[in-house]
C-alpha cells in the first residue's frame, strides 16, 4: 500500500514538472517602464496623549481591538502550572 502511494505521488509529480510552461516566441521586445518619483509631503505627526487612562477591570468587550492594557501589566505568570 504504502509503495503504491509513493509511486502514484512521484508520477503525478513528474506529470506536473513534465507539462510546464513552453517557450514564448514573441518577435516583439517588452515594453521599458519608467518610474516617475513623486514628490513626497510633510508627513503628519500624530497628536501626543498626556492622559493616561486606567482599563475598568470589569468591562465586557465586543472584540479584542476595544481592549485596554494597563501600564502595570507584565507578561509573567502569576502561579506555577503543573500539568501531568
Amino acid at each position: 500500500m504504502k509503495l503504491t502511494n509513493n509511486t502514484s505521488i512521484f508520477l503525478m509529480s513528474l506529470l506536473m514538472v513534465g507539462c510546464g510552461g513552453g517557450s514564448d516566441d514573441s518577435s516583439t521586445p517588452d515594453p521599458v517602464v519608467v518610474a516617475v518619483e513623486e514628490p513626497v509631503g510633510a508627513v503628519a505627526e500624530p497628536p501626543v496623549v498626556s492622559t493616561i487612562v486606567e482599563p475598568d477591570p470589569n468591562a465586557t468587550y465586543d472584540s479584542t481591538a476595544e481592549l485596554i492594557v494597563s501600564r502595570k501589566f507584565l507578561l509573567k505568570p502569576e502561579y506555577a502550572l503543573a500539568v501531568s
